[in-house]
This record gives structure tokens, sequence and C-alpha cells, in this order.
């Protein structure tokens, strides 16, 4: 198959090449290019990271699938917030702080908001340890590792570090919504 120098092989390359394009205000792109910005990209979020969680070591894998995985979550959100009012703790992983308490105001299969009640020294991008129990007949408890998403504040908006779907969580929610 003949190709002009920089031209994409395949039509699915075409169509990737194109969506970079549009993605990119229309200005020319080229996935070397691309790949370029999202390598440099990686890297920032890598730095930020490991600066705000010093004893918390990240791949460059992992940090690829959680930005893919949240980003395209968020996107797509489907799942609606239920609000709650769930007794918890938070321990921040830096300096392994000891485990202060929170309430969970509300919760989805992807993330959640919840309140201090100390003055909050948590940062944007930090790594936290909740645990809260929630209000089913069994109480169960239920304990993620998030990063924190936004603060308002004693707010705390997190997603869970796992994007993978929780079948305790999926049950609890869909029985509150029903």
């Amino acid at each position: 198959m003949y190709r002009a120098e920089g031209m994409p092989a395949t039509r699915n390359e075409y169509s990737r090449a194109k969506e970079a394009v549009a993605l990119a205000g229309n200005e020319r792109i080229t996935s070397v290019q691309l790949g370029d910005y999202l390598d440099g990209r990686l890297d920032e979020g890598l730095e930020i990271l490991t600066k705000r969680n010093p004893g918390f070591h990240f791949e460059r894998e992992q940090l690829v699938r959680l930005a893919v995985g949240y980003g395209l979550n968020s996107l797509f959100r489907q799942e609606a917030r239920r609000s709650t009012e769930l007794s918890g703790f938070y321990q921040r992983i830096l300096d392994q702080d000891p485990e202060e308490r929170m309430v969970m105001e509300d919760l989805s299969l992807r993330g959640a908001r919840f309140r201090v009640f100390l003055p909050n020294p948590i940062q944007v991008n930090e790594i936290l340890r909740i645990r809260f129990t929630l209000d089913d007949a069994a109480g169960t408890e239920v304990a993620k590792s998030v990063v924190t998403k936004n603060i308002v504040g004693s707010a705390v908006g997190v997603a869970f570090f796992d994007p993978q779907a929780d079948p305790i969580l999926e049950a609890y929610l869909a029985a509150r919504s029903a």
C-alpha cells in the first residue's frame, strides 16, 4: 500500500488521526506529537502524585489506567450519586496520619463526597484510605483507597482508586434507588 510521508497507513489509524486533529482545535497534529504530549502529561501527573504522596509508588501503566478509567467514567457517568449519612474514617497516607472521623454525604459506584470535622489538611490529588459502614441490615463495612478530586470547605470529593465496579456498593446503591 502506498502512503505519503506522515500519512496513516490504515483507515483505523486515519480515523484516530482525524479525531486527534479535531481535538487539537483543527491544528495539524501527528501521532508522534500526540504521543509526546501524552508522555509529558503522564510525567506531570506522576510528579504531582509522588510529591503529594511520597510514601506511595506509582507506575506509568497504573497512572494511564487510572486516567483513562476516571476520564471515561466521568465523561460517560451514568451512575447517580445517592445522598447518605454514613459514619466513617479517613486516613491520609502521607506520614501515616491517624484515622480521623468523617461523614459520607453522598456515594456512587465510582466516587463519594464526605465531610471532615477537623481543619482540613487534605489536598487535591492526594491518596487517602477511607472506611465507612453502610446502613444496610448487615452493617457492612467498606474500605477504599481514593484520590481526592475536589475540596470545598470541609467537603471532600473523591474518586475510588480502583475504577472497577464494587458488587457490594452496586447492591447497596440499587436498593437505595428502589
